[in-house]
């Protein structure tokens, strides 16, 4: 099955906004990293898999893997 969405951008959606909502992200990523490294799993089928997308997430916005809090979850 193919399933094909034919969707633009809006108009007013600029770099700029992009950016400001990427590090929104990051900073409400940050704010949930305990102490240990980890993000709290609600739903434990894989331990670790929280930790593992949030750390990627994080890395493929911008944080540096030298990182004080990406070192941790590393």
């Amino acid at each position: 099955m193919t399933v094909a969405l034919a969707h633009s951008a809006p108009a007013d959606v600029s770099r700029e906004r992009i950016d400001r909502a990427v590090a929104r992200g990051v900073e409400f990523l940050r704010q949930q990293h305990a102490e240990d490294g980890t993000w709290k799993d609600r739903w434990i089928v894989q331990k670790g898999g929280v930790t593992a997308l949030c750390t990627l997430a994080l890395l493929r916005s911008g944080v540096e893997p030298a990182d004080e809090q990406l070192q941790k979850s590393l």
